[in-house]
């Protein structure tokens, strides 16, 4: 779709917030200057319907009923699932699965709107594939994933969040988005220094004056309350700063471990599956080579013997450092984004011989980190993505935004540009992130317009926490936005959540260097296909 592509005032998003709640403009948002931005639509189009719609299309999610309480919320310890599909199965065969919500009172659940996630896994093989599943909105949930191996399978089924977290979730996000702030470090010669909180818009309040940090190129403002003796210019670090308790005593209960990431019990919870009968089934035939542009496949891949076998192309093996070497030979890989981004950057330079660090005195949750090697014929890369971070003390002036490095970047068939974004989004309206993906996108287009053997990589979400903060249902749901938005674009996007929520390992923010190796992998196979 050319409408996906294009770059779209935040100016005419702003006045069609009323289409959704998750678009509405909250009072403490009313402060945003658009009126410098700029648009490529036609005059004769109206796509802003159309790209709104379609995002709150993906971020549709179904309500609990009203004056629910926790005892007649989803208990994973009375829900559970069943096979329904109990003969014989084998390779290449789908399982399929009924999902019965039950709440505390051992009551079935008769609405929709529960987060649960579903996988099959081999501990003996090493294997692992991630599932589907569809909210038939009567509390009920419809399983489905294809069986890749033979032998024992283990059904895996976790609530994450019952549908009346999710909704608590959903409001918090929205109402409460100064649950995670930050401090401006102010200081001046001959002057005592001063510390304030900041954040990506003015104080909840309303009260407090502040100072105004615009970045003239994407429109993005920085505010910090003022300090009570030196100027605003005196701006000189930004640090994280902390959490703000927002939900009550009465809200609590409902993100208990108790109750979130659970397995649900399965009738039976594994399964037997024999190897591949008469018909034929070869998911890796067939296969392209890895290139841009690509869409998504669904599943994008599987595990076995904990090498991953990508749906999407023919990947090809990277494990050796002299393979990895060669290819990476004469490059220039720039990346972008969070902690799990740099996770990328530090296993090339842990894995290829020869990487040499350049000390440029940098903080390490910022950046920016460089490296280079095979006689300085590589340059390797990577610097954060800018406001908000959740990082230690460091340089105000080092909080570069993705968009304008990009804009920064000649490009050409040696040049590599990789990104993430979501991990420090999560815990503000999504409109944000919409903001924010939106001018990265505008800069991708323009990156491509004049260098378009550039390839550029988008990593997506991984499976991380279940807190109010970080959840993974709010990482799912700007996932899906990022997808949305930046389909039809001549990007690779590597499914790093199929890749976490496959794997037998349990969730962490920072995936083990098992499944960094297997995204790298599959990174290097777009960048070297053959």
């Amino acid at each position: 779709m050319v409408l996906i592509g294009i770059v779209i005032s935040m100016c005419v998003v702003m006045r069609n917030w009323e289409y959704s709640p998750v678009f509405q403009q909250p009072p403490y948002l009313r402060h945003i200057d658009v009126k410098n931005a700029t648009t490529s639509i036609p005059s004769t189009a109206n796509p802003v319907d159309t790209e709104i719609q379609s995002l709150q299309e993906v971020l549709a999610w179904p309500s609990p009923q009203t004056n629910y309480t926790f005892a007649t919320s989803t208990s994973a310890t009375n829900s559970f699932f069943e096979i329904l599909n109990k003969g014989e199965l084998h390779v290449g065969d789908t399982l399929r699965i009924a999902i019965h919500a039950m709440n505390h009172n051992n009551d079935s659940k008769t609405y929709g709107g529960d987060y649960f996630r579903f996988k099959i896994y081999s501990s003996k093989l090493k294997a692992g594939a991630f599932g589907s599943v569809r909210d038939l909105e009567n509390g009920q949930y419809a399983g489905n994933v294809t069986l890749f191996w033979a032998g024992d399978v283990q059904i895996d089924v976790k609530l994450i969040h019952s549908s009346e977290t999710v909704e608590l979730l959903r409001r918090l996000r929205d109402s409460a988005p100064d649950k995670v702030y930050f401090y401006g470090y102010f200081e001046q010669s001959g002057a005592a220094s001063e510390r304030t909180v900041c954040n990506m818009f003015k104080p909840v309040d309303g009260n407090s004056k502040t100072c105004e940090y615009p970045d003239r190129a994407t429109g993005e403002v920085w505010f910090c309350v003022k300090p009570k003796i030196l100027p605003c210019e005196s701006l000189r670090y930004h640090s994280m700063g902390s959490l703000k308790t927002v939900t009550t005593k009465k809200e609590s209960p409902f993100l208990s471990a108790k109750v979130t990431n659970v397995n649900i019990r399965g009738i039976p919870s594994k399964t037997n599956v024999l190897p591949l009968g008469n018909s034929t089934f070869n998911p890796g035939s067939g296969l392209g080579l890895c290139k841009p542009g690509h869409p998504v496949a669904t599943p994008s891949g599987y595990y076995i013997n904990d090498k991953w076998v990508s749906l999407a192309c023919k990947a090809r093996d990277f494990s050796l450092p002299a393979n990895m070497t060669e290819c990476l030979r004469g490059k220039t890989f720039y990346m972008y984004g969070d902690s799990t981004m740099r996770q990328w950057w530090e296993y090339f330079t842990s894995a290829i011989p020869g990487m040499q660090i350049i000390d440029v005195h940098s903080p390490k949750q910022m950046g920016p980190l460089l490296a280079t090697g095979m006689g300085g014929k590589t340059f390797l890369s990577y610097r954060s993505h800018g406001f908000p971070l959740r990082s230690q003390k460091g340089s105000f002036a080092a909080m570069h935004y993705i968009a304008n490095e990009l804009d920064g970047i000649p490009g050409g068939k040696d040049t590599v540009v990789a990104f993430t974004l979501w991990a420090h989004f999560t815990s503000y309206p999504v409109i944000f992130y919409v903001k924010r993906i939106r001018n990265i996108r505008a800069s991708i287009v323009r990156l491509l317009a004049r260098s378009p053997e550039t390839l550029v990589i988008i990593k997506t979400a991984n499976t991380s926490y279940k807190s109010v903060i970080g959840s993974d249902w709010l990482a799912k749901q700007l996932d899906q936005v990022m997808r949305r938005m930046m389909a039809g674009l001549q990007v690779v996007i590597v499914d790093v959540w199929d890749m976490t929520a496959a794997h037998r390992f349990p969730d962490r923010i920072h995936p083990p260097a098992l499944i960094i190796k297997n995204e790298i992998n599959l990174v290097l196979s777009y960048l070297c296909p053959k």
